[in-house]
């Protein structure tokens, strides 16, 4: 999915956007199914074999046997991970909210479990999606890695703008 959005931390949900239904969506008609889905964070090795999962196959085709990406069944989830992602997130169906004027989805899921090596998450838990050569989508097709990253301390207010609630 390329627009995948953080919506919340307690609890823990993710949205992203899906597609007019007007063509079949197996995708999501799985997770309509099942109730359970994966997001999965891809790194460059397996750029193009991601990119290629968005081709339109028939719903008894299975996009792993389409590629050279491998199921991972994790601690009994129903859903597939895709094998040596660096993350991978283990998600329940909550809700969703129809787009009308362009006939799209917002899709809102649970994270139910997080899966990052131990190598990606520094002493204050961040996860260094940079050692992880995590890719990321710039529209439909384009891709970019990051390769550094520079972080910066939570904003307040300046003290010459603070205005007093009392």
């Amino acid at each position: 999915f390329s627009s995948v959005t953080h919506l919340g931390s307690n609890p823990a949900l993710l949205g992203f956007f899906l597609r007019p239904t007007t063509v079949a969506r197996n995708t999501y008609d799985n997770i309509k199914e099942t109730g359970c889905y994966t997001l999965n964070h891809i790194h460059q090795s397996i750029l193009e074999d991601a990119h290629h999962t968005s081709a339109k196959y028939h719903k008894s085709i299975s996009e792993f046997d389409t590629t050279i990406l491998e199921e991972d069944y994790i601690d009994d989830f129903y859903a597939p991970f895709v094998k040596a992602c660096p993350i991978q997130l283990a998600m329940s169906y909550v809700e969703e909210y129809p787009i009308k004027v362009n006939n799209t989805i917002l899709l809102i899921g649970k994270i139910e479990q997080l899966y990052v090596p131990d190598e990606l998450i520094q002493k204050d838990v961040f996860i260094d999606l940079s050692k992880g050569e995590v890719a990321t989508i710039n529209g439909l097709d384009a891709y970019a890695v990051p390769n550094a990253h520079r972080r910066l301390d939570y904003q307040r207010p300046k003290p010459e703008f603070a205005i007093n609630n009392d």
